[in-house]
Formats: structure tokens, sequence, C-alpha cells
């Protein structure tokens, strides 16, 4: 159970008796778990129904990398995972770079060939 929420069926979680605005920053907050920018990068669909309109709180758009709510890199992420045109700032607020050749590896990031390269890397 987290704040409220409880798992209702498969990857659905329910809160009762909460307003719409709760539940959607709720969502919003999901941003910041570890590793950074793993929801932005992986998210296939987030949805907040409430009731009262099911269709105002779709935030799969909205969060994914280069959506309104996700324009700014907070950690290192692949760069096969960065959708073409999307509107991204780097890590320093300038453009996307390759990391220096020393970077570490974001934790929780399986070692690989690929995954030590700095070029399959965006800041």
């Amino acid at each position: 159970m987290v704040m409220g929420f409880h798992r209702h069926q498969y990857s659905d979680y329910r809160a009762d008796n909460i307003t719409g605005a709760f539940a959607w920053l709720t969502a919003i907050f999901l941003k910041f778990i570890d590793p950074s920018m793993k929801l932005e990068t992986t998210i296939l669909g987030l949805k907040v129904h409430f009731y009262s309109n099911l269709h105002l709180l779709d935030l799969t758009q909205a969060i994914r990398i280069g959506g309104p709510l996700s324009r700014q890199l907070r950690g290192p992420i692949p760069a096969s995972l960065l959708p073409a045109g999307a509107l991204v700032v780097g890590m320093n607020g300038g453009v996307l770079v390759h990391p220096l050749p020393n970077f570490q590896v974001p934790l929780y990031t399986r070692l690989s060939a690929a995954v030590v390269d700095p070029l399959n890397w965006w800041t």
C-alpha cells in the first residue's frame, strides 16, 4: 500500500475517498522513483481514473520523456530510449551530450559491454 493506494487488479491501484487532484499529483510524483528517468523512459501507460471524467486524467503522453512534464533529464538515459524528435534539454540545462568516458553507470543497471560505452548514453 502506497499513500492510501492498494492493488486493485494486476497493475491497477485504487484509493477510495480521495480527490482527483490528489491522485493526479501522486502519479506525477512517481517520476522521482529510483533510478532517475526510469518511469519516463519505460512507461507504456499511466492513467488516473476519476469517475466524473475518465478521459481527463490520461498522463501517458505528458509524463513520457519529451512530454510537457519530462522535458529535462534528471539522469543519464540510454540513447536508444530517447524518442526521435523529443524536445529534451540535458542535465546541465543545455543540449544533450554524451557523458565523459569516466561516467558512472546509474544504480540498478545491469552491466554489459554496451552499458559501459558512454556513446550509448545521453546526459
